[in-house]
Formats: structure tokens, C-alpha cells, sequence
């Protein structure tokens, strides 16, 4: 799904629910919605909803049937930590300041504690990105 096709699918979800619901949605199609991510995405990962994601099932698998998308479309398995090869295509991509490249950096001791190959993955990929920045 693209920009276009991600508001169609909220819009038309919108459209179908009877009272007030609040999602906020992140990963790629959240990157991709606000124009800042060029490209596409199977799925619109939600990292926290008003009624819980659970109980908009219905509605969510309504929407993908009319609009011909997979039935976990819009879901709340969000990866924890972007650590495959396309998270970090997405990262060059995105142009992460010197600011914001600092305080993954400053994050590494505490995912390290969490996930030692996650993080030495991710401080491989910082060290190769600034080695090859502009």
C-alpha cells in the first residue's frame, strides 16, 4: 500500500466504525502516510488503540475485503526494534540528523541489556552509515 492506498483504508475504516476510536499508528506506514518514506507496505502497524485493535477486527477485515487488502492490513504486531535489511534501507532513506543518530547511539547499553544481536546489529549499521554519509 502507498500513501493514496493507506487513506483510502483509514478513511474507509473511519466510515465503518460507530463510535469514537483512537489509533496511533507507526512503522513504515506511518513514514509513508506522512510523505517522508517513498515507497510501500503490506501492512499499517498500530501501536496503540482506543478500543483495543482486537475488537476493530470486524471491521478492519470489511475494509480489506472492500478494498482488496490482506486481512492483517492494519494490525498491532509492530516489530519492536527495525533491525531488517529494509528498516534500515528505510533509515538512509529517511536522513537521520547527527541529533537523532546520537540518541541511538546513547540507546545501544539499554538494548543490549534487551537484545545483544539486535544491538550489535544496529551499532554495525550506525557505524557503516556514518562511514558512509555525505
Amino acid at each position: 500500500m502507498g500513501e493514496e492506498d493507506l487513506r483510502k483504508a483509514l478513511i474507509a475504516l473511519g466510515e465503518r466504525l460507530r463510535a469514537r476510536t483512537d489509533i496511533v499508528v507507526g512503522g513504515a506506514g506511518a513514514l509513508i502516510l506522512t510523505g517522508e518514506l517513498p515507497r510501500s507496505t503490506s501492512d499499517f502497524d498500530v501501536l496503540y488503540s482506543d478500543p483495543d485493535i482486537g475488537r476493530l477486527q470486524e471491521d478492519i477485515r470489511a475494509v480489506a475485503d472492500r478494498l482488496d487488502l490482506t486481512p492483517g492490513w492494519l494490525n498491532g504486531s509492530i516489530q519492536t526494534f527495525a533491525g531488517r535489511p529494509r528498516d534500515l534501507t528505510d533509515v538512509v532513506a529517511l536522513r537521520p540528523t547527527p541529533q537523532e543518530l546520537h540518541f541511538v547511539r546513547s540507546e545501544l547499553p539499554r538494548l543490549r541489556r534487551i537484545d545483544q544481536p539486535r544491538a550489535a546489529r544496529l551499532e554495525s549499521f550506525l557505524d557503516q552509515y556514518h562511514d558512509d554519509e555525505p
